[in-house]
């Protein structure tokens, strides 16, 4: 079972109370200088901690989770949020082009996929050209197929 929230670790004798997701409970957890946490370094147990996380563990529970700089949430912060609270999915970023937040599907993390659709949640299937040039933001999702492919061939 992985957590996934935001946590920070305590000095002092100070305590806080943070709110962590825990499976769909929120649970307010005590944390101070008896916390028993441990920054796990090198290989993680999380799975892959993403953007600057690090992967947490609770040494009297069997939980590790990533802990998520913001503005990125998820059990492995893969997900960039904007300010309106919009998800942008595989790392694309979130632009605000005068009017509203939206995401920036030629920002995303693979430089090998391109994706597209509200939250970039769709991946490419085949790259398209138009025209005499070409442009990357150019091609088809779902299964999709170009009439012009990148490579100059028609599709059938």
């Amino acid at each position: 079972m992985t957590m996934r929230g935001f946590i920070k670790l305590t000095d002092g004798n100070r305590q806080k109370k943070k709110s962590m997701l825990i499976t769909g409970i929120i649970v307010l957890l005590s944390i101070g200088p008896s916390a028993s946490r441990a920054i796990l370094d090198g290989d993680d147990d999380c799975g892959g901690c993403q953007n600057g996380a690090s992967c947490v563990r609770d040494l009297h529970e069997p939980y590790v989770f990533c802990n998520c700089l913001l503005p990125f949430k998820g059990s492995l912060c893969e997900t960039r949020t904007c300010q309106d609270g919009r998800e942008c999915l595989n790392g694309s970023e979130c632009i605000f082009d005068g009017y509203h937040h939206k995401c920036d599907c030629s920002t995303t993390t693979d430089k090998k996929k391109y994706y597209a659709g509200l939250k970039c949640e769709h991946e490419s299937t085949e790259l398209c050209a138009f025209s005499e040039s070409v442009s990357k933001l150019d091609y088809c999702t779902n299964g999709g197929i170009c009439k012009l492919r990148v490579d100059g061939t028609n599709s059938a």
